[in-house]
């Protein structure tokens, strides 16, 4: 296109054209994007060169360029309303036989002018739009957006509601088979708001939560929504009031993944929607998408605890419902780890025959938490009397052979869930034993008489687990099959060598005296020592006179003394920690054991980093503070924090994950 003629469109230069005659200018010329004149003066909004233009080459008015685009298509889009204005007067002096020709264009993406101007949020001209020709609310685009849905799913509901009000039939079809009505429910649910209401259902929020969750919601409606309804009094909710008003039938309607609006409502945990759509069709509550899954699934899966409570409260039979694999909302819950949604499912009276459902792989709750690692929920299970803890899945296994088996699982933390469990009464399961029983023959095959060996050592095993001789805490390493392993009489319960006297040998009993328990009460024997030591043995020495510390107003040397005897006290109570584990055999008491081998790895540190400490306040109180040898204390304190902080670190996470 000439420089000048481009110039001129876009500036709305009319004497452009009257200085230039006809014969030398050519108005058909575009630009490298298929632009005509006409376009290029859409792109400004200057109405002033339309007449001229359109008077020489009036075919201008319905070209479109690359993207299909006619020049109304960029004013509509750009919000120049005077322009759109003229563009359809042209049109209605040239449309004599074919009504609103212009108005119906549409590109290669199939959006009319009406789409552009909702996509760009232009009230307006949309309002222009559908005054001129109504039935444009029924166009939809290549991805089946209507102009309803494209205005509503953009979160624009002046628009929507003047489509809905002026329009008595208009299409709300969207994209993925979703209608107005799941774009409705999706956006009402704004970001900030949706992070406020998780907090509120997962109980995250403290008792001064409801002013704190109004004050955070008006603040979020100021932010993003005042600038949609500053001159509409309407919210979300108020606006699907008028939805299901107008469109019925939508509330049913379910997309391309079989998600109905009330599925979206679960899964964005909207409280006021969900009971909303319950209180026009409360049959919604039983539909479920293509995996199977009810809104109570959704909901449990997203841990949306007050979705569920209604979801329930108006409808318990939901309780029942199954997905695809045969799995109840508990399943659901269980199996993504939260916590609320598992609790409130355990107190609702119509989940109490639930509980123990098995899935179609015969996968109870409790198994799938064992499988998932959501061990603080698999506790949460264990401590219930209604749980049934022998279960068995297809595979034979319960959950006690799953814990065993899952090496993501430290022996300690195994030791903890299994507490769980009577250890006396602990049996193989029998399709864990047929298992090994198989391996065992499939392995084995260099000799007949092994073979034999090896099937009497297994039959043998069955028996004494049958009559209780066996349990997991005298059988760590079960899993290994081999025969070699399997005849020693620690490994093999059912031998004559098994006796109850073995249950508590130091043998079966690892971590009593194991090289790390020996360190263990050696070094705490020596802190202990050499602490009561310290603390008669003082910095500074004593007054002849009075008996008393000379250095006893100093700060450091109170330092010294606190963190001294904070040390002895931790030390010592290492030493009666671990005599008394010699007493009270861990057969009777299991939880106890653990509770107290678990707690000396803390207490241990603490008598390291007191010891340390005090070690530090002894060197200060005895140096001058300008003294360079001052340098070599702060450098101990801190060598020891930077390495026993971390420790420590480990070892609460690693308590956290279990929460014995």
């Amino acid at each position: 296109m000439d420089v000048g003629l481009f110039n001129a469109a876009i500036s709305g230069n009319d004497s452009f054209f009257e200085e230039i005659g006809d014969e030398y200018f050519n108005l058909e010329q575009v630009t490298r994007r298929g632009n005509s004149v006409l376009h290029v003066a859409a792109k400004s909004g200057k109405v002033q060169i339309i007449e001229k233009v359109l008077d020489s080459q009036p075919s201008l008015l319905y070209m479109e360029n690359c993207k299909g685009n006619t020049a109304l298509h960029i004013a509509a889009s750009l919000g120049h309303f005077d322009m759109t204005k003229r563009l359809i007067s042209c049109a209605k002096d040239q449309e004599a036989a074919v009504k609103n020709l212009l108005l119906r264009k549409i590109n290669l993406e199939k959006n009319t002018a009406l789409h552009e101007a909702i996509r760009n949020n232009h009230y307006d001209i949309v309002e222009l739009l559908i005054k001129e020709d109504p039935e444009l609310a029924s166009f939809t685009n290549n991805a089946l957006e209507s102009p309803l849905f494209l205005a509503v799913d953009r979160g624009f509901y002046k628009i929507a509601l003047q489509i809905i009000a002026t329009i008595p039939k208009c299409s709300y079809m969207g994209r993925n088979g979703m209608n107005a009505l799941h774009a409705a429910v999706i956006r009402e649910q704004k970001r900030f708001a949706t992070i406020v209401l998780t907090h509120e259902d997962n109980m995250l929020v403290p008792v001064c939560k409801d002013a704190l969750l109004w004050l955070i919601k008006q603040i979020c409606w100021i932010i993003f929504e005042s600038r949609k309804f500053c001159k509409l009094d309407v919210t979300g909710t108020d606006f699907l009031y008028k939805m299901l008003d107008k469109f019925p039938t939508g509330i049913v309607e379910a997309d391309d993944y079989g998600w109905i609006p009330l599925h979206y409502a679960a899964y964005l945990g909207n409280v006021k929607v969900v009971e909303l759509f319950l209180e026009k069709n409360s049959s919604l509550a039983y539909i479920m998408d293509k995996e199977g899954m009810s809104a109570l699934h959704i909901s449990a899966k997203k841990g949306h605890v007050g979705v569920m409570k209604t979801l329930i409260r108006n409808c318990p039979e939901t309780c029942e419902l199954l997905d695809n694999k045969g799995r109840t909302a508990l399943h659901v819950a269980v199996e993504t780890g939260n916590k609320n949604a598992v609790e409130i499912l355990l107190k609702e009276l119509a989940f109490q025959d639930l509980i123990n459902e098995q899935d179609e792989e015969g996968n109870t709750p409790l198994h799938l938490a064992a499988i998932n690692g959501r061990y603080t929920i698999l506790l949460m299970l264990a401590d219930d009397r209604r749980v049934d803890k022998w279960a068995m899945n297809e595979e034979g296994m319960n959950t006690a052979d799953i814990i065993q088996l899952d090496n993501r699982v430290l022996s300690c933390e195994k030791d903890v869930l299994m507490s769980k469990w009577n250890r006396d009464i602990i049996l193989l399961s029998l399709g864990r034993v047929v298992r090994q029983t198989t391996k065992v023959q499939t392995h084995e095959t260099e000799g007949l008489e092994e073979v034999h060996e090896t099937q009497g050592m297994v039959c043998a095993k069955v028996r004494a687990e049958m009559c209780g001789a066996n349990n997991v805490k005298d059988n760590p390493e079960r899993g290994n099959t081999t025969p070699k392993e399997n005849t020693s009489p620690k490994d093999n319960p059912g031998s004559d060598n098994t006796t109850p006297k073995d249950n508590t040998s130091p043998k079966d009993n690892p971590g009593r005296d194991t090289p790390i328990a020996k360190f263990n009460i050696t070094a705490m024997t020596i802190f202990t020592t050499v602490t009561f030591a310290a603390a008669f043995q003082v910095p500074g020495g004593y007054e002849d006179e009075t008996g008393l510390a000379v250095l006893r107003k100093n700060k450091h040397f109170r330092t010294f003394m606190i963190f001294d005897c904070l040390a002895f006290g931790t030390s010592a109570a290492v030493m009666c920690i671990h005599f008394a584990f010699t007493i009270f055999p861990e057969v009777k008491y299991p939880r106890l054991a653990r509770y107290a081998e678990m707690l000396q790895v803390p207490l241990v540190e603490f008598s390291i980093f007191w010891m340390i400490v005090a070690f530090y306040g002894g060197v200060q109180a005895v140096l001058d503070e300008n003294d360079p040898s001052n340098l070599a204390s702060w450098a101990t304190l801190y060598l020891v924090i930077s390495i026993l902080v971390p420790l420590f670190f480990i070892f609460c996470c690693t308590m956290y994950t279990v929460k014995f």
